[in-house]
């Protein structure tokens, strides 16, 4: 879920989506194998979003991780470890720009 107070994916700030691991489709059920580098893309109707993973880490549950940021930057965060909400598991990404329907997307 998009978390509606923080910027579009590809707007200036800190976009922040957060998903379960373990309940309700599972959507971040993985989100522990994403490593610094590796890219994400976030479909809209015209085309992605990409951004690459510049950090993994977890804080407890009661940092806050949704705050302002100057650049565009992606904030993925769901429980840890799996099947617990004692911590959050983070995973930053920068944005790299948007690409097209269409062009050359994995």
């Amino acid at each position: 879920m998009h978390l509606p107070w923080t910027p579009p994916p590809g707007a200036r700030g800190n976009c922040v989506i957060s998903g379960h691991r373990t309940t309700y489709t599972r959507p971040f059920h993985r989100l522990d194998e994403l490593k610094e580098g590796d890219e994400i893309l976030l479909g809209s109707g015209r085309g992605f979003h990409v951004y690459q993973v510049y950090r993994v880490f977890q804080v407890g549950y009661w940092v806050d991780v949704t705050g302002y940021t100057a650049d565009a930057v992606l904030t993925l965060t769901t429980c840890a470890p799996k099947g617990s909400s004692s911590r959050r598991l983070v995973v930053r990404a920068s944005y790299l720009g948007f690409r097209e329907a269409g062009s050359d997307v994995p």
